[in-house]
């Protein structure tokens, strides 16, 4: 059975190219605040990013249990995901905002090949 017949190929990279891009949001509050302000602050701001990455994650890993290898997809996804956001909270500027939605836009559109889970 091939991946086209099993599932949608566009939704087995939506979720973690989604956080990819609405990481920074985050990231950015946090550098500009500091972690303890940051938290006292905008507590539901927070929480609603909390709830929305544990979301992401869960659709990524339910999405991958319809690809070819699903533990590669699975592992794929969430290397995705802790990249995107190690990067977006290390080096958090307009830059580094470009460059991860460039990169979550090509990892979401470059064709996909049966059995490569990159």
């Amino acid at each position: 059975m091939t991946l086209e017949e099993k599932t949608n190929k566009w939704g087995l990279r939506f979720f973690e190219s989604l956080w990819a891009i609405q990481v920074n949001f985050p990231a950015t509050e946090i550098a500009d605040l500091g972690l303890e302000r940051f938290l006292a602050e905008q507590k539901a701001y927070a929480i609603g990013y909390g709830i929305i990455a544990v979301a992401y994650f869960g659709g990524a890993m339910a999405n991958a249990r319809l690809a070819p290898n699903p533990k590669v997809r699975r592992l794929t996804a969430a290397a995705v995901m802790v990249v995107a956001t190690a990067l977006a909270f290390l080096f958090p500027s307009s830059w580094m905002f470009a460059a991860l939605v460039v990169f979550a836009l090509l990892y979401y559109l470059l064709p996909r090949k049966e059995g490569v889970s990159i």
